[in-house]
C-alpha cells in the first residue's frame, strides 16, 4: 500500500515543484521570446502581440496572448489575426534552455487572402490521356516550378500548416474565420470555422487525428462536420485521407453523409478518392479523380 501511495505522490509532487519553480525562474517576456524565435526559425513567421501576455502553469505550461497577428515569409501572403492565442511548452527542455512547443490553441482567428490572377489562371486543361508518360511528366514539372514561383507550393508558408511544420502535440482553433477575396469580381467568401482540433500534427507521414466543424456563410449557409484521420508528407507532398467521414447540412434538403479515403498530390492538384454515401434512403460508393490541370477534370 505504502508503495503504492508514493507512486501516486511522486508524479503530484513533482507538479506542484514545476508549479512553484518555473514562474521563479522563467518569466513570461523570455517565455514569449523564446516561442516568437522557435516560430522564427521553423517556420519564417514574425508573431506580434498588442494584447496582454500571460504566463500559464496549469494544466500547460506555455504563454497566452491577447491580440496578437502573424506575419508570413514571402510576398502576397494572408494577413492573420486572432483574438487569443495559447502556446504550451514542455517543461523538461525548457530547463535545459530549450523550447519544444506541445500546443496551440486560437480563439477568434481571422485569415485573410486576396487572390491574385497568375499565369496557371491563363493556362487551359489539357486531355492528358493523349499524351506520353514522359511528355505527364513534364506537363507537370513545368505546373510544379508555376506553383514555386507563386509561392503557393510549400506547405510550412500556410498559416494553417504551421502547426505541421512545428510539430505540435495538440492543435485547437475555435470561433474563427476564412476569408477570400476574388480580385477579379471583388467578392468574399467567408468560411466560418466553428472547430478544429488535431493531435499529433507532422509532415513525416504518421496518423494525425482530426475533428473540423465549418459553415459557409452564403445566401443558403452549408455547413459540414469532419472526423477522421489524415497523413501529410512533406517528402512526397501529398496528403492521405483514412476512413474520413464528412457530414454535409444545407446543399441538399436532407443532409448528405459521406466517408472518403485516399490520396491528394499537392503539386500536381489530383485526388484519388474512393467515396461511399448515404442521402435519405440512397446510398452509394464508387471512386472519385480530381484533377485541376486536366481535362476531363473529374472522372
Amino acid at each position: 500500500m505504502r508503495k503504492f501511495l508514493l507512486i501516486l505522490l511522486v508524479p503530484l509532487l513533482l507538479i506542484l515543484l514545476a508549479a512553484v519553480l518555473v514562474p521563479v525562474f522563467l518569466d513570461k517576456d523570455k517565455l514569449l521570446e523564446l516561442a516568437s524565435t522557435e516560430l522564427q526559425q521553423q517556420t519564417g513567421a514574425t508573431l506580434t502581440v498588442d494584447g496582454d501576455v500571460g504566463l500559464t502553469v496549469f494544466p500547460t505550461l506555455g504563454v497566452s496572448l491577447g491580440d496578437v497577428g502573424l506575419d508570413m515569409p514571402g510576398e502576397d501572403q494572408p494577413d492573420v489575426q486572432a483574438r487569443s492565442l495559447e502556446i504550451g511548452v514542455h517543461l523538461m527542455p525548457l530547463l535545459s534552455g530549450q523550447l519544444e512547443i506541445e500546443s496551440l490553441a486560437a480563439d477568434g482567428l481571422v485569415v485573410t487572402t486576396v487572390s491574385t490572377p497568375s499565369e496557371q489562371d491563363e493556362q487551359p486543361t489539357i486531355n492528358t490521356s493523349e499524351l506520353s508518360d514522359a511528355e505527364l511528366d513534364a506537363f507537370y514539372e513545368k505546373r510544379r516550378r508555376m506553383l514555386e514561383e507563386a509561392g503557393a507550393a510549400s506547405a510550412e508558408q500556410s498559416p494553417l500548416t504551421l502547426p505541421l511544420a512545428l510539430n505540435v502535440a495538440s492543435l485547437s482553433i475555435t470561433d474563427s474565420r476564412l476569408e477570400r477575396t476574388d480580385v477579379k469580381t471583388n467578392e468574399t467568401t467567408v468560411v466560418e470555422l466553428q472547430e478544429l482540433k488535431a493531435r499529433g500534427l507532422n509532415l513525416d507521414n504518421r496518423a494525425i487525428p482530426l475533428k473540423l466543424k465549418l459553415r459557409l456563410v452564403r445566401q443558403e449557409p452549408v455547413e459540414l462536420a469532419l472526423e477522421g484521420k489524415v497523413q501529410v508528407s512533406q517528402q512526397d507532398q501529398a496528403v492521405t485521407l483514412d476512413k474520413v467521414q464528412v457530414i454535409v447540412q444545407g446543399a441538399t434538403p436532407q443532409p448528405v453523409t459521406l466517408q472518403t479515403s485516399g490520396t491528394i498530390s499537392i503539386p500536381n492538384q489530383v485526388a484519388e478518392l474512393q467515396l461511399a454515401l448515404e442521402l435519405a434512403e440512397t446510398r452509394g460508393a464508387g471512386s472519385l479523380r480530381y484533377a485541376s490541370f486536366e481535362s476531363p477534370q473529374v472522372d
